[in-house]
């Protein structure tokens, strides 16, 4: 996810932690970003098949994930 608010990250970032998932956020000046737009981001994972399992697992609880390199 992508939120122009804090806030809003912080607490997806909360709920992703109280269901088991390894998340972070990452602020625009960490991405390198041009935006003003904070990344909820869940990782790392040392495979893809784990990163590809774990975005699945996110899908049928309703989130629209996606793997990035």
């Amino acid at each position: 996810m992508a939120s122009r608010t804090r806030v809003d990250a912080e607490n997806l970032v909360k709920l992703l932690k109280s269901r088991g998932y390894p998340v972070y956020i990452l602020t625009p000046q960490q991405a390198h970003a041009r935006d003003k737009l904070y990344r909820v981001q869940v990782g790392p994972f040392i495979t893809r098949v784990a990163a590809d399992a774990t975005r699945d697992k996110l899908e049928g609880e309703g989130f629209r994930p996606f793997v990035v390199r």
